[in-house]
């Protein structure tokens, strides 16, 4: 009998990781998947032709197979709407002094509900199933989606969180600039000192994982995960990861080695057959990552320009061919300027098939690096001089670390001159790596062989 699997796509861009493994003969032989999806991910499933698989519709609590009739909106329910107009018409009547109170109260009774209310159907849906496993990319997901993970432990169900996406607690800090995550007011310091673990100290200041109405809600609601800052810290069994240096990250913040398997890059599936055995350099590009600073509030656009003309300026000095690759959730229209400019190529959302010609990655600092570094590519990673914090880019045999822009000036007026590599091959493409990589097993296979063991 096939093991049932629910996979929780709370975001759309994890369906194409989930359907990598899904495509595997391993898997496909040994488990039955579901998917707990929102109705834009359900689209895409359909767009997708992936008909076989089930949808999970949590609001309504209902399980079919995906058609145009499933893809209705999920959480916006006429229940979920009526609960959130009461509650709004409730908390006007109440004669508050402060816009900020009331507002903040009205958000915590909504957010409660919303939990109390899909809790009902969580619980249905689990006992109808009765899955084996649940999957994640991180077991620290909050309110609703996390009360599902709670309720699949206390089901039986393992949890296990997915390689997706390469997360860092110094990056998560950066993106929690909102006063909604800052332990600045009296309320907020009680809710740090009752909830330490949900706080992470970075740059002279304490930041909260969820914003605090969010904890308030989960706490109310009898399910704040653990320890989120930690991945696998909360309800976890087992912790996926792609590499060597990304564990060696989260078991260096407390996370249990029993719990980690290594499983490879799921990106790296579909071009392990067509990358070649040792490309020829004459002939490859310098791919260039376009990281997302302005996008996350790191910096101005102003000098987001600046920080990336100034790296291109660079590379546009080698004379040898240029990709600029955008982040899938870049708008492509903003950056489109640069190929005019530098007379490169401007992708977005392909960065793993610019691999297969790649002989040098340059990038700031970029989950993709780790793709690159597996294929054996040269990676020069630029974060340092921008004083950003990447210690999971720590000892990787093919990465090299710049620390000023001069530096990296030098390095690349090294590497190439009048339009052509000058170092030996064996530093942009080490040949020991790429045929490792070429004959190992891809991730499905092994994500798949290791959910067979849970």
């Amino acid at each position: 009998m096939k093991k049932k699997i629910i996979f929780v796509t709370a975001h759309e861009s994890w369906i194409k990781y989930y359907i990598v493994i899904c495509k595997n003969d391993i898997f496909l032989n040994n488990f039955e998947p579901y998917f707990l999806a929102d109705s834009k991910t359900t689209k895409r499933i359909f767009e997708l032709g992936l008909t076989e698989f089930k949808v999970i519709d949590l609001p309504s609590g209902a399980i079919s197979h995906i058609s145009r009739s499933s893809m209705r909106g999920v959480i916006n329910t006429p229940i979920i709407n009526k609960l959130q107009s009461n509650y709004r018409n409730i908390i006007k009547s109440i004669d508050s002094s402060s816009m900020v109170l009331s507002n903040s109260l009205s958000n915590l009774l909504i957010k409660t509900a919303k939990i109390l209310f899909l809790r009902k159907n969580s619980k249905k849906l689990l006992k109808l199933l009765k899955p084996q496993i649940v999957c994640i990319p991180g077991d620290n997901a909050g309110n609703e989606i996390g009360d599902f993970l709670r309720i699949s432990a206390c089901f039986g169900a393992s949890v296990v969180t997915l390689p997706v996406t390469i997360s860092q607690q110094e990056n998560i800090a950066r993106l929690r600039q909102d006063k909604s995550f800052n332990v600045s007011g009296p309320i907020s310091k009680m809710i740090f000192k009752k909830f330490p673990k949900q706080c992470f100290f970075y740059e002279g200041k304490n930041y909260f994982y969820y914003p605090m109405i969010d904890i308030i809600s989960m706490w109310i609601s009898g399910f704040l995960p653990k320890n989120p800052w930690v991945l696998g810290m909360s309800v976890a069994d087992q912790v996926f990861l792609s590499n060597p240096s990304e564990a060696n990250y989260w078991i260096s913040r407390g996370l249990s080695k029993e719990k980690l398997k290594l499983v490879g890059f799921l990106e790296l599936d579909e071009i392990r057959l067509s990358t070649p055995p040792i490309l020829q350099i004459d002939s490859g590009y310098i791919v260039y990552a376009v990281a997302q600073l302005a996008e996350h509030g790191y910096c101005s656009w102003e000098k987001h320009w600046t920080i990336i003309t100034s790296h291109l300026d660079i590379l546009l000095k080698t004379g040898f061919p240029l990709k600029v690759v955008l982040h899938p959730k870049s708008i492509l229209s903003k950056y489109i300027w640069l190929k005019d400019r530098y007379g490169c190529k401007v992708t977005q959302g392909d960065t793993a098939n610019q691999l297969v010609e790649c002989i040098l990655y340059v990038c700031l600092a970029s989950t993709t690096a780790f793709w690159a570094a597996n294929m054996g590519i040269r990676v020069l990673i630029l974060a340092d001089i921008y004083k950003l914090e990447m210690p999971a880019f720590d000892g990787i045999e093919t990465f090299t670390r710049i620390n000023e822009l001069q530096e990296f000036a030098h390095t690349i007026e090294c590497a190439f001159q009048d339009g052509k590599p000058i170092m030996e091959d064996n530093w942009y493409i080490n040949k020991e790596i790429r045929a490792e990589f070429i004959k190992s097993s891809s991730a499905s296979t092994g994500i798949s062989n290791q959910l067979m063991k849970v």
